[in-house]
Parts: structure tokens; C-alpha cells; sequence
């Protein structure tokens, strides 16, 4: 898994040889900075690629970076996800049990809350 804050450091200190693109596997990209390495260019652009890098939101980081592999932060937003709902469930449930609500609206509020 690749860590963003190793990744911006990369592109700051080293980016001018495409470092930061090597670790992120923008190996492409990486070859053209070390072939123009030499006109500071991609000092520049590395800098300021480092900067946004950690700039830059983990969950954004790990969309465009981490695909396929479940970081810890996705986790977490996907238990908060599924507990949001299952308080939104417990709530409608207890309206319908108090009659403030009919059959049809409870389970037209529950298909609503998980997408159905």
C-alpha cells in the first residue's frame, strides 16, 4: 500500500528524477523525468507534485493511488456507512412501531435507505 506522505517527501526532495512517479508506479512517467532531469524541470514539477500529494485528501489519495487494496481509512468510512444506516432502519422501525408511520411508508423508507 502506498503512503501518500512518502510519496509527497519523494516528489519534493528527489522528484527532479522521478522518484515519486517510480514509488506511485507511473513508471512512464518516471523514465521522461530522469531523461530531463537535467533541465530542472522536473525538480520543479516534482516540488509542487509533492506538495498537492500530501496535500491532497487520503480517501482521493487511495482512489487514485491504492485501487483494489482496502486501506483502513476505507474501512472505517464503510463501517460508518453501514452503521448510519442501520441507526436511519432503527429509527423508521420505531415510528412504525408507535404508528407514525404506516407498512407501506416503513418499507418504502427502508428500500430508500439501502438502496433497493
Amino acid at each position: 500500500m502506498k503512503d501518500k506522505l512518502v510519496a509527497g517527501l519523494l516528489g519534493i526532495f528527489i522528484g527532479g528524477f522521478g522518484v515519486h512517479k517510480f514509488y506511485l508506479g507511473q513508471t512512464g512517467w518516471g523514465i521522461v523525468y530522469v531523461l530531463f532531469c537535467w533541465t530542472f524541470i522536473p525538480s520543479v514539477a516534482g516540488f509542487i507534485e509533492g506538495i498537492m500529494l500530501i496535500a491532497q485528501d487520503q480517501a482521493s489519495f487511495d482512489a487514485k493511488h491504492n485501487v483494489g487494496i482496502a486501506s483502513p481509512y476505507s474501512q472505517l468510512e464503510a463501517n460508518r456507512q453501514v452503521m448510519g444506516q442501520a441507526d436511519l432502519l432503527l429509527k423508521f422501525k420505531q415510528l412504525h412501531n408507535e404508528g407514525a408511520i404506516t407498512d407501506e411508508e416503513f418499507e418504502a423508507a427502508k428500500r430508500k435507505t439501502l438502496g433497493l
